[in-house]
């Protein structure tokens, strides 16, 4: 079989999440089919007309970047093609049109229509609602022509089958590379009184999250949160405890830590990261006991 990884998310993008877990789909995919493995980056500067945005070409889709897709299947051979998002569904109905033999493969990093849905009660407005539009119509286009749709969890597929009657035919969960290099630490080298550290920008989903810690996760260990990242407002720790700061962070000795960064500066200490872990256990934990 020969496989086409198409996304918008280039390999040396910044390391967010998505980029991240793009890059190991990426890399998995390169080392398992090795000469049977091709990829096809969209070019984000390509921007359909309004009228075809709000009809779900969104994200570098549009009419020449189909086209583009669809002629290296022929000229390659290509079996299969691995669809990095939902969001790219109109290239997904164009793929099987075009080439209906051949077998599409859409990760859905998330529900799109969820994801919007939640930005628009943030903040209400024309904008917002016609992203959430785009964002359904590109979504719904990629569950009806799909071969097979992935999700990183049943509660995705859940939601999916609601909205548009196809869950996922496969479940992939959340995965992250080893970023860091070199031999263990020791956890007692780590100051005791060193902070938690939650860095982001205010979009609605990270004052959420973030929210949801103070409220489930904080009070059940003994460690400080800072929050660092514009946009983010103070929080009230739980009564009796101090565990939530919002006060900035000075960058340390290690330059781990940036006042008013959005996301975490180029590396963190192995022995932050293994704490970090182990908090995301409690917070596992924490959500489970959710009703």
């Amino acid at each position: 079989m020969r496989l086409l990884f198409v996304s918008p998310v280039a390999a040396d993008a910044p390391p967010g999440g998505r980029a991240l877990l793009a890059n190991l789909h990426r890399t998995a995919l390169r080392e398992i089919l090795a000469a049977n493995f091709a990829e096809h980056l969209i070019d984000l500067s390509q921007r359909a007309s309004p009228a075809q945005a709000l009809a779900g070409h969104i994200d570098g889709v549009t009419a020449a970047s189909i086209a583009a897709v669809v002629a290296r299947i022929g000229a390659e051979q290509i079996d299969a093609v691995w669809l990095d998002g939902s969001n790219l569904g109109r290239l997904v109905q164009g793929i099987a049109r075009a080439a209906p033999h051949v077998r599409t493969i859409v990760f859905c990093h998330n529900v799109e229509a969820r994801f919007f849905a939640g930005a628009l009660r943030a903040a209400p407005g024309l904008h917002a609602l016609g992203v959430l539009a785009a964002n359904i119509l590109a979504e719904r286009a990629a569950l009806r022509a799909a071969s097979t749709v992935v999700t990183l969890s049943p509660r995705d597929s859940d939601v999916l089958t609601r909205l548009y009657g196809r869950g996922a035919d496969a479940i992939l969960p959340m995965a992250m590379a080893d970023q860091i290099a070199g031999a263990a630490g020791d956890d007692t080298l780590l100051p005791p009184d060193a902070p938690l550290l939650f860095a982001g920008g205010g979009f609605y989903a990270n004052r959420a999250g973030i929210a949801w810690f103070a409220r489930k996760v904080a009070p059940r260990i003994a460690l400080r949160t800072q929050i660092v990242g514009r946009g983010l407002e103070p929080l009230a720790p739980p009564p009796g405890k101090s565990l939530v700061d919002a006060d900035p962070v000075e960058p340390g000795e290690d330059g781990c830590l940036a006042p008013v960064a959005v996301e975490v500066a180029p590396r963190l200490d192995e022995r932050v990261l293994r704490r970090l872990f182990r908090v995301a256990l409690v917070a596992e934990h924490a959500q489970q006991d959710e009703p």
